[in-house]
């Protein structure tokens, strides 16, 4: 692609943000209901009365005393079967009904469609499933779909909860905020003002004590602010807003002051942050366009069954509902409904912590929106960007690698990217990809700062630096999630303690010291505040949350699922659990494990794509042939690899080894099935690079033809096949994204790095 080309596409990208920009910040035109109180055919004993709160529908529509809301549920009697329909009323050019609970996808009885009065035709507005909230479907109205009147039917078949709410006639502009093109300004904004905390917190050390640590200190200064926070905004919405407002005076400041004083400071640190930022930019925008590039009606839950069948929980919505309630000042005590046990103590505060705080601008995005019910959307987009910083966390772990050139580490970025865990996960805004990469991280600059240290004439400075990084990225990690559990416990017990030599056991008397610093005021705010917050931990070591018995300690719970299982039993378990991770299960397991309430009959594609969403085996299938490949290589290929190739094989291999030593260690520890979502995100990442960099550097044509095939894969099963079971595709979102694949490998790959990244080997 030529430098004109990649130009013009950039130049088109500013038009799409300028006409974002205008969407997002126009006023928002009411929106006009089209059936009144009178308008609906009903039985109060099938379809009883609901209200969605504030963020979830359009202030108009929900303060309107001609609106209604109705779901099949009544008190006593529990999920209700029938049906629920609107008068007729026309059809009009945009249209917005409100939906809840789950609609099936190609068969089942729960449905939320627009009929026409004539024809009888259907138009499907809602396949997905909003849990326990209320979502907007805006869809077009085809202008040839019926002559004369529509009516809104719901049916219920109480499998499952389905309901609906008063129509309502939106405008073009209502209809464009929702969709994709209304979210490339809020991306552009929420990204800029990420960057911008981040540059000044990379430029802190410049300016304090001359080091180039700007990217880990960054990081680590980012995740800090996220957990404290937290803390600021539960102590008093006020207080957090003000912080929020201070840290980024601060921020502006530190950049003015370098901008005035150092400015060789502040120029270094951009050029040093250019690539990371490049990286986060372009990667977060490709993982919005692919969400976006269809609408399943399900609003804030459209992550969830975007890649559907394979369909997961709400979990990735926990993070904004408890930022949403940090902001708001509501109670944290049966946040998430008293009935569902779950409580905010149960997942740890670094990403919620994260949105919080930038939730002052998120409203000041929704200012012009009818009332706050596009913010939850904003809040999805700004998760996708704080999940997303594994890709800078990738980009500087690859910088570490020293026999990798400029445009292989692209390559293995783009290989990573593209991979089925890296798509939903990245989607699907959970706080576990995030906590993996701030495991790699501690773990590639502790690796290079251990190997170096053996031979470098060092006072000990740098490694304890390391250990240090190394410490307060594992606190972040467990703050994220406790997904990394094993991982990091295998990392301290086989690097830090057992290769570490003399100063292993003061290095791990350190390290635990500053995790237990660090991880203490959430510990004490789960015991004193919500206790008693150990779901998770009585779910991975025991196979149950315990909500019945929230009074038994993690121990006893452990101690009664032992005590039930025989030896025979266990091993029997730890063998089909094996089996499972690596794929070798029964069709079976995967209808028990998908979305029962679609009843689908997949086809090939959807096949695949749900065992790539299970299974560790075909999901990771590309990193296992890089493997293979990588060792056919080093055997039967005698050209020699210099000291600093040697180097990073022998960084990888430990990578693969840890990932593989977690991946057996959480079979045999943990008794919840071991599909690649419940095993630790660290050990998935690691696996990833460390057999893409083993296969670069022993045969870069076979690492290139590896790549080709996982694009040309991932391209087919997860970003066209899902396309043609989307209710809407929005292709504009489908062009942007693949413009991005190629804009990005383009700019990025005939770049020349005009600054080092800094690590403890010697610069790249």
């Amino acid at each position: 692609m030529s430098q004109t080309v990649r130009r013009a596409l950039w130049v088109l990208y500013g038009f799409l943000i300028a006409a974002s920009a205008a969407i997002t910040l126009w006023p928002e035109p009411t929106p006009v209901p089209l059936v009144t109180l009178q308008g609906w055919e009903r039985d109060p004993k099938v379809f009883t009365e609901y209200l969605p709160s504030d963020v979830e529908i359009s202030a108009t529509i929900r303060n309107s005393p001609q609106s209604a809301f109705y779901q099949s549920y009544a008190p006593g009697i529990g999920l209700t079967t029938g049906d629920l329909a609107t008068k007729s009323f026309s059809p009009p050019e945009y249209l917005s009904v409100p939906v809840r609970g789950r609609s099936a996808l190609k068969s089942g009885s729960n449905r939320v469609t627009l009929e026409c009065s004539d024809s009888r035709a259907s138009l499907k507005l809602f396949a997905s499933d909003t849990f326990a909230g209320t979502a907007e479907s805006i869809l077009p109205v085809p202008e040839k779909f019926c002559d004369r009147g529509v009516r809104l039917v719901a049916r219920g078949g109480g499998s499952a909860l389905i309901g609906t709410g008063t129509p309502a006639s939106v405008s073009l502009l209502t209809f464009l905020k929702s969709k994709g093109i209304g979210m490339l300004f809020p991306h552009a904004f929420l990204f800029g003002l990420v960057s911008l905390y981040f540059l000044a917190g990379a430029t802190l050390p410049r300016l304090l004590v001359d080091t180039a640590h700007g990217f880990l200190f960054s990081a680590v200064l980012l995740g800090m602010t996220g957990y404290a926070e937290f803390f600021a905004y539960y102590a008093s919405p006020d207080l957090g807003v003000a912080s929020t407002l201070l840290l980024f005076l601060a921020a502006l400041s530190i950049i003015a002051f370098a901008a005035w004083f150092r400015r060789p400071a502040l120029t270094g640190t951009w050029r040093q942050l250019d690539p990371f930022l490049t990286v986060w930019f372009l990667g977060s925008l490709a993982y919005t366009a692919i969400l976006y590039s269809i609408d399943n009606g399900g609003g804030a839950a459209l992550a969830n069954y975007r890649f559907s069948p394979a369909a997961w929980s709400s979990d990735n919505q926990l993070m904004g509902i408890t930022a949403e309630a940090l902001g708001s000042g509501q109670p944290m005590q049966d946040l998430f409904g008293a009935g569902s046990g779950w409580q905010v103590s149960d997942r740890p505060p670094l990403l919620a912590g994260l949105v919080v705080f930038m939730r002052p601008f998120i409203y000041l995005l929704a200012r012009s929106d009818d009332g706050p019910h596009f913010v939850t959307r904003y809040y999805g987009v700004l998760e996708i960007i704080y999940v997303g910083f594994w890709l800078p966390a990738v980009w500087y772990c690859l910088g570490t690698v020293r026999s990798l050139s400029w445009r292989m580490r692209c390559a293995i970025v783009l290989f990573v990217a593209i991979t089925p865990f890296a798509i939903f996960n990245s989607i699907y805004t959970w706080p576990k990809l995030l906590g993996g990469a701030f495991s790699l991280l501690g773990c590639f600059v502790y690796l290079y700062s251990w190997e170096d240290g053996r031979t470098a004439e060092a006072s000990g400075r740098e490694p304890m630096t390391a250990l240090c990084y190394l410490a307060c990225f594992t606190a972040l990690s467990l703050l994220s999630h406790g997904a990394d559990f094993l991982f990091l416990g295998c990392f301290w017990a086989f690097v830090v303690l057992w290769r570490g030599g003399r100063g292993a056991l003061l290095h791990l008397a350190w390290g635990v010291a500053i995790i237990a610093v660090l991880m203490a005021p959430w510990l004490a705010w789960q015991k004193l505040v919500d206790p008693p917050g150990n779901a998770l931990v009585k779910s991975a070591f025991a196979n149950t949350f315990g909500f019945e018995e929230k009074n038994v300690g993690v121990i006893e719970t452990v101690i009664r699922a032992y005590a039930a299982l025989t030896p025979a039993a266990w091993f029997d378990e730890k063998i089909r659990h094996f089996l499972l991770m690596l794929g070798a299960v029964s069709a079976n397991f995967i209808d028990r494990m998908g979305d029962a309430g679609y009843n689908v009959a997949m086809n090939l594609a959807q096949k695949l794509r749900t065992r790539d969403f299970y299974f560790v085996g075909q999901s990771f299938a590309g990193a296992v042939i890089c493997l293979a490949l990588g060792a056919i290589g080093s055997k039967r290929r005698a050209a020699p690899i210099g000291p600093a190739a040697k180097q990073d094989i022998s960084v990888c291999r430990t990578l693969v080894m840890l990932a593989v030593g977690s991946y057996l260690a959480s079979v045999l520890v943990f008794r919840p099935v071991p599909i690649i979502h419940q095993l630790p995100y660290a050990a998935h990442l690691a696996l990833l690079i460390g057999a893409a960099v083993w296969l670069a550097i022993r045969n870069r044509r076979a690492f290139y033809g590896v790549l080709a095939v996982e694009a040309a894969y991932s391209l087919i099963v997860w970003i066209v096949e899902p396309l043609f079971e989307a209710i809407y595709v929005d292709l504009l979102m489908v062009a942007l994204s693949l413009a991005i694949l190629a804009v990005g490998v383009s700019t990025i790959t005939t770049r020349s790095p005009k600054a080092k990244i800094h690590v403890w080997a010697p610069a790249i």
